[in-house]
């Protein structure tokens, strides 16, 4: 008996080994002598059975001649030999019947096997014949499957004459590894095959009782010559095992195991380095009686099941094109010359290459296509710092993930996080839940679709689409002054922002105006002529938030923004742009007519008057419109301004129109409003006002409305003034009317 786990070991380097523990071998033998004779224990005599030489002749003249016949024809498979040869034991027997041997009928089974034996061994000698008709050296004929079956992660099926087995591959979790009660040694074991040998398979019935001796030890022979290709477990973490049904058995079903299991593992898209292949090597002898020494020998290779019964040795090496991974070697004399082991091994390798050949045929590097079922994994390094977010409380965020993906994840002290998943779908989307909860898919610079969750007065807080959730600072929401932050945005509302970093803590910090584009202003600096400023394109609403004007001031040069005339007055410490109204706003009124003739009057004899002057330099006093930056800034806060009652001094008994709309009962008072509006009319509006998100509408009764605005539509879609036909949706719970756009081609400009 001898057994043999290598890495891909030469045969050369072999026989050195194999002399060198030999000669070392020998060397115990005399001690174990000299400690058995101080024991002075007495063997019991072993008499070995033996068949009277009378009745061996006579059985031999009766039978030899048929079976010769039955050996000697290679149509016979193994179940029609075995019923030919039991044929003939049938007829034999009933003769000594008729003849009334009954000492011969005692023995003729045994007796018929030793005949039996001795025609298949003369015909190896004489005719170098086998029984099914091949040479010594040849292979018996190959047939190779793989993907047998979809739902499997690999599967083959190897066929080598009437020795059949069918392997199948199953990945898992380096948790599934088997863990192993033992002193010494690893304390898992992450790749495992199973062994099994059914009834069926030798055409009998039966029932299996669990693993026998010969299934453990078959099963040993193929892990080990298959463990030596695999990759390290840093390359290919998972737990492979690797399970062998022989289907059908005629000898050497242990090496077609390893030749299964090699497919098996190369369609599963295990990374072996190359594949390998076992075959058994038999020899048949003749012994000098007298001195028991082999006079004469043939090695066979790839003996079958009949072979084995009648040799001498079942000599099983296993490998690949660069060596020996694992060898077995079954005896039967009490010994075998080291020469005749060593010169087994060149068929062997022969015998080997040949079978590598049909493989590589089927299948010569692992698979690469990935399968709709196979098991992904990946790795994640996070920062011992946001283990903690990944992990949730008492494990529930990861416990969520595992739950709703079916995937299992392992999570390392250093930070370094496994995700093993059945298949692809499940995989990415785990990955998808990983990242967001690490927000590792926001970038920097991106912009991205949310939503917003909660509204404070410093800001409002987005959860993107992928989970991840940041703040929108106030200053962050426009490009423009936001006095409160529900003036902007409101909770469900989706947006489209831009991640700007993250804070001290690592939380998200997004961006809502950097993700639209600013409306371009006018902005005059000090000492330069206003005339000549490249003034672009300003909406009415900026406009139309100045007071209005009079006539012109003296020395005023005139340009036009847009349908706007725009004055530069040119004064003695800065230019400053003022708006104009094309027409003055109708007011029933007279005493708001006297207001604007006054202000008209004011600003005509003083220069330095502010009133409704829209300033290019900041000023240092409190509640300044300059405050703001830019023109387009500080027309909404004069619209805001225009919008309640102004600080600024009245003449006793005038009334501008902004304090007639805030009077109690008007459209723009703060009171719950009474709408006269009907929910689902279609209705004509104005712009009234342009904002960041959405716009104020003024219908012809005069009532003020909403419209928020949809994917695709931004604030610079609209100016004040432009004719829109709109649909009540709803009425909100000031009581102001909510519309929605019933047909953009609709739209006219005013």
């Amino acid at each position: 008996m001898m057994e043999t786990q290598a890495r891909e070991i030469s045969n050369n380097d072999f026989k050195l080994a194999l002399k060198l523990a030999h000669a070392e071998a020998v060397k115990l033998i005399p001690p174990q002598i000299r400690l058995a004779s101080k024991v002075q224990n007495q063997k019991r005599s072993f008499y070995p059975f033996t068949v009277d030489s009378d009745v061996l002749e006579k059985i031999r003249a009766k039978a030899e001649i048929a079976i010769d016949t039955v050996m000697g024809n290679p149509s016979y498979g193994k179940f029609e030999r075995g019923k030919a040869l039991a044929n003939i034991q049938n007829d034999i027997e009933a003769i000594l019947k008729e003849e009334g041997e009954e000492k011969c009928l005692k023995f003729l089974p045994v007796a018929f096997d030793q005949v039996r034996k001795e025609v298949v061994i003369k015909n190896i000698f004489e005719k170098g014949q086998r029984v099914d008709g091949r040479g010594l050296d040849e292979v018996r004929d190959l047939h190779t499957e793989i993907n047998l079956f979809a739902p499997l992660h690999g599967s083959s099926l190897f066929s080598r004459g009437n020795t059949q087995v069918l392997c199948t591959v199953t990945l898992g979790a380096p948790e599934d590894a088997q863990k192993l009660d033992s002193l010494v040694g690893a304390p898992k074991k992450s790749f495992m095959l199973h062994y099994s040998f059914p009834p069926y398979c030798i055409n009998e019935v039966g029932k299996s009782f669990g693993l026998n001796r010969r299934e453990v030890g078959h099963g040993t022979l193929a892990e080990k010559a298959l463990v030596a290709l695999l990759p390290p477990e840093n390359d290919f973490p998972y737990s492979v095992r690797v399970t062998s049904e022989v289907m059908a058995s005629d000898g050497s079903s242990s090496m077609a195991t390893v030749c299964g299991g090699s497919l098996a593992l190369m369609d599963a898209g295990v990374p072996l380095r190359s594949h390998v292949a076992g075959v058994s090597v038999g020899l048949v002898s003749k012994v000098d009686e007298e001195t028991g020494k082999i006079t004469d020998y043939k090695i066979l290779t790839d003996i079958l099941g009949l072979e084995d019964h009648v040799g001498d040795m079942d000599f099983k090496i296993a490998g690949t094109r660069v060596g020996i991974t694992a060898i077995q070697l079954d005896i039967k004399p009490s010994g075998i010359p080291l020469d005749i082991l060593c010169e087994a091994l060149e068929p062997a390798r022969i015998g080997r290459e040949h079978i590598l050949d049909a493989m590589e045929r089927t299948i010569e590097k692992p698979n690469t296509e990935e399968k709709e079922n196979a098991p992904h994994r990946g790795y994640i390094s996070v920062e011992r710092d946001y283990l903690g977010k990944l992990i949730g409380p008492a494990g529930s965020t990861v416990k969520n993930i595992e739950r709703t993906t079916g995937v299992r994840i392992s999570i390392s002290a250093e930070g370094r996080v496994c995700v093993l998943a059945k298949d692809k779908a499940s995989y990415v989307q785990a990955m998808e839940m990983v990242d967001s909860i690490l927000g590792k898919e926001i970038e920097v610079g991106n912009i991205y679709t949310g939503c917003v969750t909660a509204i404070k007065d410093y800001g409002a807080f987005v959860e993107t689409e992928g989970g991840s959730s940041g703040l929108v600072h106030i200053s962050e929401l426009s490009h423009h002054k936001v006095a409160s932050v529900r003036d902007a945005v409101m909770i469900g509302q989706k947006l489209n922002v831009m991640c700007i970093g993250r804070d001290a803590k690592g939380n998200l910090k997004f961006s809502l105006k950097a993700a639209m584009p600013s409306t371009s202003s006018v902005q005059v600096k000090c000492g330069e002529s206003a005339s000549t400023a490249e003034v672009g394109s300003v909406t009415a609403n900026a406009a139309r938030s100045v007071a209005e004007w009079g006539n012109a001031a003296p020395g005023a040069a005139k340009t036009t923004i847009g349908s706007f005339p725009v004055e530069t007055i040119t004064k003695s410490e800065r230019d400053v742009l003022v708006y104009k109204f094309p027409e003055k706003r109708k007011n029933t009124s007279g005493a708001s007519n006297k207001a604007n003739d006054v202000v008209g009057e004011r600003q005509e004899h003083n220069g330095s008057q502010k009133l409704h002057d829209v300033e290019c330099e900041r000023t240092s006093k409190p509640g300044s419109v300059s405050q703001t930056k830019g023109i387009r800034a500080e027309a909404e806060y004069e619209l805001e301004r225009s919008l309640r009652p102004t600080s600024v001094s009245q003449p006793k008994g005038v009334t501008t129109e902004a304090e007639n709309e805030l009077k109690p009962g008007n459209v723009m008072s703060n009171k719950t409003i009474e709408p006269q509006v009907v929910i689902d009319v279609e209705y004509e509006a104005i712009v009234y006002k342009v904002k960041a998100l959405g716009a104020i509408l003024k219908l012809r009764n005069g009532e003020l409305g909403k419209l928020f605005f949809d994917e695709g539509i931004t604030s610079s879609t609209f100016q004040c003034g432009d004719q829109v036909l709109v649909k009540c949706t709803k009425i909100d719970q000031t009581g102001r009317p909510v519309f929605i756009l019933v047909d953009s081609s609709k739209q006219m400009q005013t």
